[in-house]
Protein backbone atom coordinates (compact mmCIF):
# COMPACT_ATOMS: atom_id res chain seq x y z
CA UNK A 1 0.00 0.00 0.00
CA UNK A 2 2.49 2.48 1.06
CA UNK A 3 4.41 1.53 -2.38
CA UNK A 4 1.23 3.11 -4.17
CA UNK A 5 0.91 5.91 -2.16
CA UNK A 6 4.54 6.36 -3.13
CA UNK A 7 3.98 5.55 -7.28
CA UNK A 8 0.90 7.87 -7.17
CA UNK A 9 2.79 10.98 -5.52
CA UNK A 10 5.55 10.82 -8.05
CA UNK A 11 3.31 10.65 -11.13
CA UNK A 12 1.20 13.63 -9.67
CA UNK A 13 4.58 15.56 -8.72
CA UNK A 14 5.68 14.82 -12.22
CA UNK A 15 2.44 15.74 -14.16
CA UNK A 16 2.59 19.38 -11.94
CA UNK A 17 6.31 19.92 -13.44
CA UNK A 18 5.17 18.98 -16.91
CA UNK A 19 2.44 21.79 -16.62
CA UNK A 20 4.94 24.60 -15.04
CA UNK A 21 7.43 24.33 -17.88
CA UNK A 22 6.57 26.45 -21.11
CA UNK A 23 6.15 25.47 -23.89
CA UNK A 24 8.34 26.55 -27.15
CA UNK A 25 7.97 29.82 -28.17
CA UNK A 26 6.52 30.54 -31.45
CA UNK A 27 9.74 31.37 -32.91
CA UNK A 28 11.20 28.02 -31.26
CA UNK A 29 8.28 25.97 -32.94
CA UNK A 30 8.79 28.00 -36.09
CA UNK A 31 12.98 26.80 -36.11
CA UNK A 32 11.92 23.24 -34.94
CA UNK A 33 9.55 23.21 -38.34
CA UNK A 34 12.22 24.30 -40.16
CA UNK A 35 14.88 22.34 -39.38
CA UNK A 36 12.66 18.82 -39.64
CA UNK A 37 11.82 20.97 -43.03
CA UNK A 38 15.62 20.94 -43.94
CA UNK A 39 16.41 17.32 -42.56
CA UNK A 40 13.37 15.49 -44.65
CA UNK A 41 13.49 17.37 -47.79
CA UNK A 42 17.16 19.10 -48.53
CA UNK A 43 19.34 16.57 -46.91
CA UNK A 44 21.76 15.68 -50.20
CA UNK A 45 22.66 12.64 -48.16
CA UNK A 46 19.13 11.04 -49.04
CA UNK A 47 18.78 8.86 -52.15
CA UNK A 48 15.85 10.43 -54.59
CA UNK A 49 13.94 10.22 -57.61
CA UNK A 50 11.66 11.83 -59.58
CA UNK A 51 11.01 15.10 -60.75
CA UNK A 52 14.28 18.19 -59.62
CA UNK A 53 11.45 20.76 -58.78
CA UNK A 54 8.47 18.49 -58.00
CA UNK A 55 4.89 20.29 -57.07
CA UNK A 56 4.55 16.59 -54.82
CA UNK A 57 7.31 15.39 -52.98
CA UNK A 58 7.02 11.72 -50.82
CA UNK A 59 9.12 10.57 -48.75
CA UNK A 60 9.52 7.22 -48.03
CA UNK A 61 10.65 6.06 -44.93
CA UNK A 62 12.23 2.41 -45.43
CA UNK A 63 14.26 -0.25 -44.21
CA UNK A 64 16.08 -2.70 -47.23
CA UNK A 65 15.10 -6.00 -45.15
CA UNK A 66 11.56 -5.29 -44.91
CA UNK A 67 9.32 -7.43 -47.10
CA UNK A 68 6.64 -4.95 -47.10
CA UNK A 69 8.79 -1.77 -48.09
CA UNK A 70 10.31 -4.02 -51.09
CA UNK A 71 6.43 -4.86 -52.51
CA UNK A 72 6.20 -0.40 -51.92
CA UNK A 73 9.09 0.56 -54.19
CA UNK A 74 7.94 -0.55 -57.77
CA UNK A 75 4.98 1.05 -56.49
CA UNK A 76 6.96 4.03 -56.27
CA UNK A 77 9.04 4.06 -59.37
CA UNK A 78 5.61 3.95 -61.88
CA UNK A 79 4.14 6.97 -59.51
CA UNK A 80 7.43 9.11 -60.34
CA UNK A 81 7.10 7.96 -64.23
CA UNK A 82 3.39 8.15 -64.31
CA UNK A 83 3.56 11.95 -62.79
CA UNK A 84 6.39 13.70 -63.83
CA UNK A 85 6.04 16.20 -61.09
CA UNK A 86 6.29 13.76 -58.34
CA UNK A 87 9.50 13.38 -56.34
CA UNK A 88 10.26 10.69 -54.08
CA UNK A 89 13.01 10.95 -51.11
CA UNK A 90 14.15 7.49 -49.63
CA UNK A 91 14.57 7.66 -45.69
CA UNK A 92 16.49 4.38 -44.92
CA UNK A 93 14.73 3.42 -40.84
CA UNK A 94 16.54 0.23 -40.36
CA UNK A 95 14.21 -1.07 -38.10
CA UNK A 96 14.58 -4.82 -38.17
CA UNK A 97 17.96 -5.31 -36.87
CA UNK A 98 21.93 -4.71 -37.31
CA UNK A 99 21.33 -6.44 -40.78
CA UNK A 100 19.14 -3.62 -41.46
CA UNK A 101 21.56 -1.39 -40.32
CA UNK A 102 24.31 -2.96 -42.42
CA UNK A 103 22.23 -2.92 -45.60
CA UNK A 104 21.40 1.08 -45.13
CA UNK A 105 25.16 1.91 -44.72
CA UNK A 106 26.04 0.13 -48.10
CA UNK A 107 23.51 1.62 -49.74
CA UNK A 108 23.95 5.38 -48.77
CA UNK A 109 27.77 4.53 -49.28
CA UNK A 110 27.38 2.92 -52.86
CA UNK A 111 24.58 6.33 -53.85
CA UNK A 112 27.92 8.44 -52.65
CA UNK A 113 30.18 6.86 -54.65
CA UNK A 114 28.17 6.73 -57.60
CA UNK A 115 26.55 9.56 -57.48
CA UNK A 116 28.26 10.74 -60.81
CA UNK A 117 26.64 7.75 -62.64
CA UNK A 118 23.26 7.16 -61.17
CA UNK A 119 20.83 9.70 -62.60
CA UNK A 120 19.09 11.48 -59.05
CA UNK A 121 16.44 13.60 -60.16
CA UNK A 122 14.92 14.17 -63.41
Amino acid sequence: MKYMIVLLLALFSTLSIAQETAPFTPDQEKQIENLIHAALFNDPASPRIGAKHPKLTLVNFTDYNCPYCKQLDPMLEKIVQKYPDVAVIIKPLPFKGESSVLAARIALTTLARSSATVPRAT
